[in-house]
């Protein structure tokens, strides 16, 4: 019977991307001798359509041994729990620890250092690899100023790769980093752009680090490359992985320049699901393109209840872009768009709102009643029909 119940609590969090759920099931088993099946039972919901990701069940992983800070950690969270399961029940969770830390050991004295946050881990009990971790984004570095570097070669590093992603994800480089450049005699701050244009993600060389993350690495060079139909193939394959550690530059191209990279990009961010910050998602209601907006909608919806608040601001709060972000939207949009921006504007504002009502009501959350209600009484008859529809939803049996 127990057996029963867990299989049926594990599908509950699973379907419902429930990871808090799932990380005190995994550590339940743990602690109760299940973990093997648990393990069986998570390895066949990973390989299968419609599931988590193994970078989903890896935050969930590390979470269940309460080492939430290692969301960088480049190994497959089912071997962590095989190495597990022939222990102790009153030995697995400190075992567990030992072994994820160990395995973060390990691919620091590999210079696998890509998605590891350093802030993240000071106040982790990896603080004492930070200087490590510093270090071998360094060296390697350094390295390559003894030679005359491919361009292939400095995305392969850690600093070369963040210094040629940094036009998408709008972030500077730290102050060591930036002299680290000079011996490379590459000017950060206008050098980017023309750099990453001339990279060929297809030949550059991730040195161990695991398959997945070779490709999540290479797609997102791809995402921040100069050929918009690239950009677009590369959200389609980075919401495909479905690995959380792509969600800040899927986020950063929701602002991309084409409608299509828009699209597919927070269509890939409603794929991954468990994100840190839902907000990309729901900003993106308030797209000049129709079609953008509706894989919004869509991902709200697979993003879950995280959206709530956040739709309930856009619908009660929100009036529009300010003349400056409307003139910028609108040459995005279309050309002639600034021909009647006034008659744009209000679109845009009713429009938002109204797919934040529709979204509240697919959602089903009770929060939301009082909201909906409200809007009800709209000015607006296309945001009155929405909110009308959503309560609709809400209040069905």
């Amino acid at each position: 019977m127990k057996g029963k119940l867990q299989t049926r609590t594990l599908d509950s969090a699973i379907f419902n991307f429930d990871i808090e759920l799932l990380s005190r099931l995994i550590r339940d088993a743990a602690t109760s001798g299940q973990l093997r099946e648990t393990c069986d039972y998570l390895r066949v919901a990973v390989g299968s359509a419609h599931s988590i990701s193994s970078g989903v069940l890896r935050v969930a992983v590390v979470s269940a041994f309460e080492m939430h800070d290692f969301r960088g950690l480049d190994v497959d969270p089912l071997e962590i729990l095989s190495g597990l399961q022939d222990l102790e029940p009153e030995d697995t969770i400190e075992a567990g620890r030992r072994a994820i830390m160990s395995a973060l050991e390990i691919q620091v004295r590999r210079r696998n250092t890509f998605f590891l946050g350093v802030d993240r881990l000071h106040s982790s009990e990896a603080a004492v690899l930070v200087k490590d971790i510093i270090n071998a984004r360094r060296t390697e570095l350094e390295e390559l100023c003894h030679s005359s570097p491919t361009l292939e070669q400095l995305a392969a590093t850690y600093y070369g790769f963040q210094f040629l992603t940094s036009q998408i994800r709008k972030s500077e480089l730290s102050e060591d980093a930036q002299k680290l450049f000079e011996c490379l005699e590459l000017n950060t701050a206008q050098d980017t752009k023309v750099r990453s244009d001339e990279l060929k993600p297809k030949e550059v060389i991730f040195r161990n680090v695991s398959a997945q993350t070779d490709e999540l690495l290479k797609n997102i060079l791809y995402l921040t490359g100069h050929n918009s139909d690239e950009r677009a193939k590369s959200a389609v394959r980075l919401g495909e992985l479905a690995d959380p550690r792509a969600e800040p530059y899927l986020s950063q191209a929701t602002r991309d320049e084409y409608s299509w990279v828009r699209k597919a990009s927070v269509s890939a961010l409603g794929q991954i699901r468990f994100l840190e910050d839902p907000g990309c998602v729901v900003d993106v209601l308030k797209d000049f393109d129709e079609g953008t907006r509706n894989a919004a909608l869509e991902s709200i919806c697979s993003v879950g209840p995280r959206t709530v608040p956040l739709l309930l601001d856009i619908l009660e709060n929100y009036r529009g872009l300010s003349y400056p972000e409307a003139i910028e939207a609108a040459k995005k949009a279309h050309p002639r768009a600034l021909d009647n921006l006034e008659a744009l504007l209000q679109y845009h504002s009713r429009t938002a709102r109204a797919l934040a009502a529709n979204a509240l009501g697919r959602l089903g959350d009770k929060r939301a009643l009082s909201a909906l209600e409200r809007a009800t009484q709209d000015e607006e008859s296309e945001v009155r029909s929405a909110a009308q529809k959503a309560l609709v939803k809400m209040k069905r049996p």
